[in-house]
């Protein structure tokens, strides 16, 4: 069993705007529908379980009611943490899943989420227990110890840009995060607690249209790409 997490419980103070990002409207739905609706279309994808705000859960699920969309099982509250929240997550599927059965944990606010992106995670997690989604980076990156100068420039050649979907088997990423739980381990993604744990993490194809909202000059951003997707932008 293939279940799709969406995490859309972020305060979205970069955001900037009354309507929190999540159910910001990207053309003629809000935000967080786009990735519904990918996994929604995606023939392995058997469950969709979103994360979000309290707050939100009845006006979300008043949304995926009238969409018609067949694949949601739930929609949860999160935690205070991205990390949280996933774990969240993980914890309401026990019972639910197998050892093997994959999750794929994506971040509500990477709307253009192609079914390539899906695919190339799922047939990579066969043989791998966990997947980052990642392109190579292509601009120069330098590190600055006093955040004012330049103390190196790293090799670009040797760096990648993490996006999601990220995938795993359900029992190693549900034992990663008991672990980080217990021991008090901080990460700003769920593929950092496998590498802390030495655990390989394989690459999965990105795209360069899977950008992540977090300002308003994202979503402008986006929108370009969405247009070109064939898409009305609104």
């Amino acid at each position: 069993m293939n279940i799709a997490i969406i995490l859309a419980a972020g305060s979205s103070l970069r955001f900037s705007s009354r309507t929190p990002k999540q159910l910001v409207r990207l053309g003629a739905k809000p935000l967080f529908c786009h990735s519904v609706e990918s996994f929604e279309n995606h023939s392995d994808i058997n469950g969709i379980l979103i994360v979000t705000q309290e707050k939100f859960i009845g006006k979300m699920k008043a949304i995926c009611k009238d969409a018609h969309y067949k694949k949601v099982i739930d929609i949860i509250p999160g935690g205070p943490t991205r990390q949280s929240s996933s774990f969240e997550a993980l914890k309401f599927l026990q019972n639910r899943l197998s050892n093997d059965d994959l999750v794929l944990i994506h971040d509500a606010a990477r709307p253009l989420l192609s079914e390539n992106v899906i695919t190339d995670n799922l047939e990579m997690a066969i043989n791998n227990q966990a997947v980052v989604t990642a392109i190579p980076c292509v601009d120069t990156i330098c590190e600055s110890k006093n955040k004012s100068t330049i103390s190196a420039n790293l090799d670009r050649n040797l760096l990648y840009q993490v996006q999601t979907p990220q995938t795993f088997h359900y029992e190693t990423i549900l034992k990663a995060h008991q672990y980080a739980f217990a021991n008090h381990v901080l990460v700003s993604d769920d593929a950092q607690l496998l590498v802390n744990q030495n655990i390989p993490v394989s690459f999965a194809k990105g795209d360069r249209a899977l950008l992540k909202i977090t300002t308003k000059e994202d979503l402008a951003a986006i929108k370009i790409f969405f247009k070109k997707w064939g898409k009305n932008n609104g």
